[in-house]
């Protein structure tokens, strides 16, 4: 990935504002839960450190579309294997029951939450058990040309709706830091955004 450049105008022109390093996944986790829009806008996340079959999943996520959003974080650069660990969380969630489900998005709003808690029933009452529509997204500070490579050809061949998104942080001063990010998205043409009753996501 390119090196980006960032400058502060002030008084006496442009200052070059140096990268620094941050606690990428213990944060960027937390500031991504507070704030969904730091991945894509419209995101609801239902779940933190999800338990599956086949690890942990970061935080787990309903898309506009009504669609399930599996975002895995690494601290550093991103590569295959990470979309690789990212598609066998998806494929957990495929295969999870409406309770099991359920029982995950309780364990993370517990009683707050309250339209996440009725966004997510609504869907699973209307989706046909084990037909989840499912997405990923991997974040972390850079990404390897071999992870975009595999994600065009899921995509392309395939159907599977890929998002990879990277950061850089900067220090302005007085423990101030600014967040910069990099978006990737192959996707595949995708509907309307769903239409919730008497509710948004957007």
């Amino acid at each position: 990935m390119s090196q980006l450049g960032v400058w502060r105008i002030g008084e006496r022109g442009p200052e070059r504002v140096q990268p620094v390093a941050i606690d990428f996944e213990k944060e960027l986790e937390s500031w991504i839960e507070a704030d969904p829009n730091l991945v894509e806008t419209g995101l609801r996340i239902v779940g933190r450190q999800v338990q599956t079959a086949g690890g942990v999943i970061d935080l787990l996520a309903l898309d506009p579309q009504g669609r399930w959003v599996v975002i895995e974080i690494k601290r550093g650069r991103l590569y295959r294997e990470t979309l690789a660990q990212a598609l066998d969380y998806a494929s957990c969630i495929a295969t999870m029951s409406a309770e099991e489900l359920r029982g995950q998005v309780d364990n993370h709003l517990g009683k707050r939450g309250k339209e996440e808690r009725e966004l997510v029933e609504e869907f699973l009452e209307e989706e046909e058990e084990g037909e989840w529509e499912l997405r990923v997204c991997v974040v972390g500070l850079s990404r390897d040309p071999s992870l975009d490579r595999v994600a065009k050809f899921l995509a392309h061949r395939y159907g599977v709706a890929i998002k990879a998104v990277t950061f850089e942080a900067y220090e302005l001063g007085s423990g101030e830091r600014v967040l910069v990010r990099q978006l990737s998205e192959v996707e595949t043409p995708v509907a309307e955004p769903r239409k919730w009753t008497a509710r948004s996501v957007e």
